[in-house]
């Protein structure tokens, strides 16, 4: 089983445990650049050449983990 596949089924399996670095890791994996990187806050937006555009917050206060609705977001717009 490869690493995107492994992140997909925890993205689906428990969506609660997905760290900001394994988003960011199988976004950029998927075409994805970042446009906008947090200059001073806390919002990653990524970019794919045919427009597809996904907005991540990281993470802040001691967590580790993106929200789950982020999540589920991501998995939405690849249609996985």
């Amino acid at each position: 089983m490869s690493r995107d596949d492994k992140i997909i089924q925890k993205m689906k399996q428990s969506p609660r445990n997905v760290r900001f670095e394994e988003v960011d890791r199988f976004l950029k994996g998927r075409g994805f650049e970042v446009t906008r990187p947090g200059r001073g806050g806390s919002h990653y937006t990524y970019r794919r050449a045919d427009g597809l555009k996904i907005t991540v917050a990281r993470p802040h206060g001691g967590k580790k983990t993106v929200n789950v609705n982020t999540v589920e977001q991501v998995l939405e717009a690849l249609e996985l």
